[in-house]
């Protein structure tokens, strides 16, 4: 492909070459021509860089993301913007760039291929997933944040050998009269439903978040061997994003700094570092275990994140290993039209 394609304002665009054969052959070289060729490769030039500082912010957001992420409290509710709004400049750029410079389409293309593929995380399987032998389905759900949308028929249709809840406490004795053939443990908040016998459960003590477990520990029999299961129902982030939409965002940055009377150990900046921590704490409780480790449960945080870097460190994502399309939570659709599905 010649660079002269690639250049913004080198070839003519087909928004020239449509004006110019408007004008009569007799003043294709008069100053009217001339003036309005200038015009319109000062707006191809312009189409083009703005395609590139387009594709530019992109790449330089997504390293940011996993850089820095949920250390940053001011980048921090970017993370949880859906990842499809960030195509929408494309619905100008791609028009523009086809009437006035074709060669910012390819920056274009890039930008729609980085996003769909990369930042959304849309998969395609094309390598089979690592390792061989048994495997295990699970199927985990926060009961409390289901959208009105009915579990049973899903999980019915899947037939998971593990079903791990969050948000379910006290509901152990009626799982346990649903799934007659299966063994049901409970503590506090979760919930483990299993083919599997359960020999041990007990809640994971060193990862407190407000004086309270964020995780369980389950140890089933599983192929003659132990497999632990950590129920995990990470702190949601509502609060702290409530407390930053709008003047709160100036409000926030005088309780960091202690102004005007607001206590600086009730801010959204420290509540952000203690995150990661916790996030870490509970790879290093993973880390110690002997045998087999699932993790399963309500995260609660963007897979662009910081602590997602830190989390998979140390282990595998069973979506990225062999997932495909979006991978959205169940029930996998919204009526919100900013989510754009």
């Amino acid at each position: 492909m010649p660079l002269s394609f690639i250049i913004p304002g080198v070839r003519s665009s087909p928004a020239e070459r449509l004006l110019m054969g408007l004008v009569p052959a007799s003043h294709r070289d008069g100053r009217v021509a001339s003036s309005l060729r200038r015009g319109l490769r000062v707006l191809s030039w312009c189409v083009g860089a703005c395609a590139l500082a387009y594709a530019v912010q992109i790449v330089l957001l997504l390293v940011a993301f996993r850089a820095v992420g949920e250390r940053c409290w001011l980048l921090w509710p970017a993370l949880f913007v859906p990842p499809q709004i960030s195509l929408l400049p494309l619905c100008v750029l791609l028009p523009l760039g086809l009437l006035l410079c074709p060669g910012s389409v390819i920056i274009d293309g890039f930008v729609l291929f980085l996003v769909v593929f990369v930042y959304m995380g849309f998969r395609w399987p094309i390598t089979p997933p690592r390792g061989s032998g048994p495997s295990v389905s699970v199927v985990t759900c926060n009961v409390g944040q289901r959208n009105s949308a009915r579990l049973s028929p899903f999980i019915e249709s899947q037939k998971p050998d593990l079903i791990v809840l969050q948000d379910a406490p006290h509901k152990g004795r009626r799982y346990a009269r649903q799934y007659r053939d299966r063994y049901v443990t409970e503590h506090g908040e979760f919930v483990l439903i299993s083919r599997f016998p359960v020999r041990s459960s007990a809640p994971v003590e060193a990862v407190r978040w407000r004086q309270h477990p964020v995780a369980a520990r389950f140890a089933v029999e599983w192929d003659g061997q132990p497999l632990l299961i950590y129920a995990v129902h990470l702190p949601t982030p509502r609060r702290e994003l409530s407390r930053i939409m709008g003047v709160g965002l100036i409000k926030e940055w005088a309780r960091a700094h202690g102004w005007l009377g607001a206590d600086p150990n009730d801010s959204v900046a420290l509540s952000l570092e203690a995150r990661p921590a916790l996030v870490r704490a509970l790879c290093d409780q993973i880390r110690a275990e002997q045998a087999p480790v699932i993790v399963a449960g309500d995260l609660n945080m963007p897979h662009w994140g910081y602590m997602y870097k830190v989390l998979t460190e140390r282990l595998w994502d069973a979506y990225r290993e062999c997932g495909k399309g979006f991978g959205f939570t169940f029930p996998g659709t919204s009526r919100n039209p900013v989510t754009l599905f």
